[in-house]
């Protein structure tokens, strides 16, 4: 009796990404790429999972090259619209005839457009699209700058009817940091209400430059907001009449 050929097979799959590089921030081509290899190599024994922290898991569209016993895919550009910014996880596996499974995973950024800012209630009522730009009190300013990478360089300047000082951390302004290498990140900013105890037209400029080299999103000059404070009541000037004087005169 003779038994039919069989294979033994205890190699798991070559498996290699390639194109972009893990923790990587990116801000021009980002066409990620995906190799595997295998004696046994099984033709439909792969998965390809790309994941947005926000965009939740994509479609991965691309194109795939037939190698000596294994495929190349090669992804599609993302698309340059700010909704693909983002932090994303793509990970592969390959599976051979004989179950020997490989995976691989890398972290990277999608980051073109840098930075978004935001403000909390009250200083949007005061400088928001809306806003009331006049106020007759000095108030903290709170601006939430996110971003999907991590800030490299930032700094606020301050003018007062065309006099201009750059603000100092920790004295006239403190930051609160928020996220993780697998999240977006947030600054908070809080600039203190003592930085505007003067009468006058206040412009206020936020630049910044993150990981994958991207200025603040108003471009090299910064996100800039401008407001007044005017404490000084307006003058009433009343004339033709005395007060306590009485008139008499003819009705026509």
């Amino acid at each position: 009796y003779e038994t039919e050929p069989f294979v033994i097979d205890t190699t798991p799959p070559e498996l290699t990404l390639f194109g972009i590089g893990d923790c990587s921030a990116n801000r021009g081509e980002v066409c990620p790429g995906i190799r595997f290899t295998d004696a046994n190599y099984d033709p439909a024994g792969y998965e390809i999972v790309l994941t947005g922290y926000r965009n939740g898991e994509t479609e991965t569209k691309g194109s795939r090259t037939e190698l000596e016993n294994g495929a190349e895919f090669r992804l599609e550009d993302f698309a340059y619209v700010q909704e693909k910014d983002d932090l994303y996880t793509l990970k592969a596996a390959a599976v051979d005839l004989a179950g020997n499974r490989t995976e691989q995973s890398i972290l990277f950024s999608v980051n073109r457009f840098g930075s978004v800012y935001t403000f909390d209630r009250k200083t949007e009522e005061l400088v928001g699209e809306n806003g009331s730009f006049y106020t007759n009190q000095e108030q903290d300013i709170v601006i939430m700058e996110t971003n999907v990478d991590t800030l490299e360089f930032r700094e606020i300047t301050c003018s007062r009817d065309g006099t201009l000082w750059t603000l100092e951390e920790g004295k006239d302004y403190t930051v609160r940091e928020s996220g993780s290498a697998l999240t977006w990140k947030q600054y908070a900013y809080r600039i203190e209400k003592e930085c505007f105890l003067e009468e006058g037209t206040y412009l206020l400029t936020i630049y910044s430059e993150d990981r994958a080299k991207n200025a603040s999103d108003t471009g090299s000059k910064g996100k800039t907001i401008e407001f007044a404070v005017d404490r000084t009541v307006p003058d009433v000037l009343i004339s033709g009449v005395e007060d306590g004087g009485q008139y008499r005169e003819s009705i026509k």
